[in-house]
């Protein structure tokens, strides 16, 4: 009877690959669940690189940034059925979230509090200093979004 659950059927990742929710996003672009995965820490690392070096918005968006790197070269390693090397990044990736943790919560509380924005909006001056420093930025972003493909950026 062991016997048989030993040498019954078994399911290869090879032979048979999970159904994976995929949206199109464009001609030849495919969001997978990866990709949703790892929305959030784009938004995190876009969202806080633009304020001040060796605040805890910086520090944030580096650990962040850090993590998502290491999840990115798991994904790539599982697609190569790289299973050890590829649970040793999604681990090391994830050993960033106790250094993320605080620094992203203080700068939540502080650099990105409610009074701060208060501040800004009762401000005309520093709505328009805030336009002027994230131009750049925003320039960048449209740009992307409205020119970038798998067949015009490598």
């Amino acid at each position: 009877m062991p016997e048989d659950r030993i040498n019954g059927p078994k399911l290869i990742a090879e032979k048979e690959k999970a159904k994976r929710p995929k949206v199109k996003t464009g001609e030849d672009f495919e969001w997978t669940i990866f990709d949703y995965m790892q929305a959030p820490f784009g938004f995190i690392i876009g969202a806080l690189q633009a304020l001040p070096a060796k605040s805890a918005s910086s520090y944030c968006s580096l650990y962040t940034s850090s993590a998502r790197q290491y999840i990115i070269t798991g994904r790539e390693q599982m697609e190569k059925n790289e299973t050890n090397d590829a649970l040793t990044s999604f681990h090391d990736g994830f050993s960033y979230i106790d250094q993320m943790g605080p620094y992203c919560v203080y700068a939540f509380q502080t650099d990105l509090s409610v009074e701060k924005f208060k501040n800004l909006i009762a401000n005309p001056l520093e709505i328009g200093i805030n336009l002027l420093y994230n131009f750049g930025f925003m320039f960048t972003d449209v740009m992307n979004y409205l020119f970038y493909t798998p067949k015009t950026v490598p």
